[in-house]
């Protein structure tokens, strides 16, 4: 949790303040891609985002709660671009860092 985080605070202006971005990993393997981030303070759920550019993200998951995904829909051996998206009521926080990672051919 970021010490500055003050979600259950009312921003200026009366709007809820977004809550900071969370840090990223991501893990290939077999299977899937393993995400895994830290929690946003008082954050509601997490989207998580992917591309194959680096660019033009699609949402893959939306209000994930916990801080863990395991994304299985990607194809073996090409290299996905992740980032999540931490969500408290209507705000949304800046994207995560961005991590990589691909679903990994069977022996």
């Amino acid at each position: 949790m970021h010490p500055k985080a003050k979600l259950g605070a009312v921003a200026a202006g009366g709007g809820w303040a977004a809550p900071d971005p969370v840090v990223l990993t991501a893990t290939s393997g077999e299977l899937d891609v393993s995400l895994s981030w830290t929690e946003a303070f008082g954050a509601t759920g997490y989207d998580v985002q992917r591309s194959l550019t680096n660019g033009d993200f699609t949402s893959i998951a939306t209000d994930q709660s916990g801080s863990s995904y395991n994304d299985s829909s990607g194809v073996e051996s090409t290299l996905y671009y992740y980032r999540i998206i931490a969500k408290f009521r209507s705000v949304s926080s800046q994207p995560s860092n961005v991590a990589t990672g691909a679903i990994v051919p069977p022996p």
